[in-house]
């Protein structure tokens, strides 16, 4: 059996396969208990961004026709709507049959630049889509997020792969440093590119244990104006992912206790 066989096999065959779930009407994952109950469970980027960048600044270069806040909101509105384009069609790409994918993005509906760039890219680097969007979680800790992409190597081992648009010089401009891990107490900055490999890394997390994969390369593909750059996951932060994410969820149950016990004294009053 070729390599994206077995992969789909294991997949489908596995308890955990299609479990945990995103709710597009709710905006939450879902996790499914027994045949009628399921649960919420939290989602990984916000739990990320609040303990661990929730003082990052969006850095935009500014233009001269407008006033610095007009700017700022024009960026941020600008990129999310970009990048949520190239999501979806980079996803239809993985997920949908070729024929289906043309059908879809034809002259009438083309695809986004930015689209055409990374198809055009996993091709030279021989990287074979597999799936885009699998959703993971870690059912203890209530936590999931979704993998923006799989893809099998030329050598038949799993790459993982994190999609990033934006400016040219939006991913390395910070506004301050990672609060996690703290031993490396000022070594991170928090801008996109550090919340990118630390996103990937715990994600990554997540599918090997959910999934009992075992992941090769995590990339950080960054998609703008200029072309298209893989990141590779260092590997200071691949080994010790599994020591950054305990640290993390120590952190998220710490709030979390904390919240509930706020709670109970507001009731008793």
């Amino acid at each position: 059996m070729d390599p994206l066989s077995q992969l789909s096999s294991t997949l489908i065959k596995h308890e955990n396969f299609q479990r945990v779930k995103y709710n597009k009407n709710n905006n939450c994952f879902t996790l499914k208990i027994t045949k009628d109950k399921e649960i919420k469970m939290s989602g990984l980027t916000v739990k990320m961004k609040k303990q661990m960048w929730n003082d990052y600044i969006y850095q935009k270069t500014p233009t001269r026709n407008k006033d610095k806040s007009s700017r700022m909101h024009d960026g941020i509105r600008n990129g999310i709507a970009r990048g949520t384009m190239v999501h979806e069609q980079l996803r239809d790409y993985f997920n949908l049959e070729t024929r289906q994918f043309l059908d879809k993005y034809n002259n009438y509906n083309p695809q986004h630049p930015f689209v055409t760039q990374a198809i055009y890219a996993l091709n030279e680097w021989k990287l074979t889509p597999f799936l885009s969007e699998l959703v993971v979680a870690d059912e203890k800790n209530k936590m999931a997020t979704s993998v923006d992409a799989l893809c099998i190597d030329k050598n038949g081992k799993l790459i993982v792969i994190e999609w990033k648009t934006g400016h040219k010089d939006y991913m390395f401009r910070g506004s301050g440093y990672m609060k996690i891990p703290t031993g490396t107490n000022r070594l991170f900055s928090n801008c996109p590119y550090h919340q990118a490999q630390f996103q990937l890394a715990f994600t990554i997390v997540l599918l090997e244990n959910w999934f009992g994969l075992r992941v090769d390369k995590g990339f950080v593909i960054y998609l703008n104006s200029d072309g298209i750059t893989p990141y590779e996951i260092p590997s200071y932060i691949l080994h010790s992912k599994e020591v950054f994410y305990r640290e993390f969820i120590q952190c998220v149950n710490d709030d979390r206790k904390k919240k509930k016990k706020n709670r109970k004294k507001k009731n008793k009053k």
